[in-house]
C-alpha cells in the first residue's frame, strides 16, 4: 500500500497530469506535500526529476506504519484552475463514489498501471500481496512516461489529493501534488 498510496499519488498524480494531443504539451511536478499521517505513511526523501515532456524518474522511500488490508480504502480527488491566481475547482473523483480498498487498487489500477515500471527498480510489493505487512520501500531511478495518459487533462494547474482512510475513520492520511501542464500555444 504504501507503493500504492506514495506511487499512486506519486504516479497516479503524475500519470493524470499529462496531456496533449502533440509534444508541444509539457508537465511539471511543483511539490508533493504529507498533509497528515505521518504517524502512518512516511515518504523519505523522495526526488521527482523530469528527463522529458511527460518523462520522470524517482527515486527515495516510502514507509507504512500499520498493516494495510481492504479495511483500508484510498480516493483521489483531482482540482484544476486555469491559471496560477485562479482558485481550484472540482474535477474528478475517484473512484466516484466512496472510496476502493487498498487490495482492490493492488490488483486493479496498481497492477495495470504502474507494476511494471516499477518491478525492477524498487522494493515495492507484488500486486496480489495482500494484506500489506508494515513496511519500507525502497526506489531507485525508477523511470515513468506519463505520455499514454496525456489525453486526461489540458493545459492548467491541478492539485491531486490521494485520502486514505480506515473503516469509519475518515481521511487519517492524505497527500497533495500540485502540477501544472503548459503548452506553447
Amino acid at each position: 500500500m504504501s507503493f500504492t498510496l506514495k506511487c499512486g499519488i506519486l504516479l497516479i498524480v503524475i500519470l493524470n497530469l499529462a496531456r496533449a494531443d502533440d509534444d508541444k504539451y509539457e508537465m511539471f511536478v511543483d511539490k508533493l506535500e504529507l498533509i497528515k499521517g505521518k504517524e502512518i505513511l512516511a515518504a523519505t526523501e523522495i526526488k521527482v526529476e523530469k528527463t522529458g515532456p511527460t518523462n520522470f524518474v524517482f527515486r527515495g522511500e516510502v514507509e507504512h506504519f500499520k498493516e494495510f488490508n481492504d479495511d483500508w480504502t484510498l480516493a483521489l480527488k483531482v482540482f484544476k484552475a486555469n491559471t496560477a491566481d485562479e482558485g481550484f475547482k472540482p474535477l474528478i473523483n475517484y473512484p466516484t463514489k466512496g472510496t476502493k480498498g487498498v487490495c482492490t487498487v493492488l490488483k486493479n489500477e496498481y497492477k495495470k498501471l504502474f507494476y511494471d515500471s516499477i518491478k525492477d527498480c524498487s522494493t515495492a510489493p507484488h500486486f496480489d500481496t495482500c494484506p500489506l505487512k508494515e513496511a519500507k520501500y525502497t526506489f531507485n531511478d525508477c523511470s515513468f512516461d506519463a505520455g499514454v495518459f496525456k489525453k486526461f487533462l489540458n493545459k492548467g494547474y491541478y492539485l491531486i489529493q490521494v485520502h486514505l482512510s480506515h473503516l469509519e475513520e475518515a481521511d487519517l492520511v492524505q497527500y497533495d501534488l500540485y502540477a501544472h501542464v503548459e503548452t506553447d500555444k
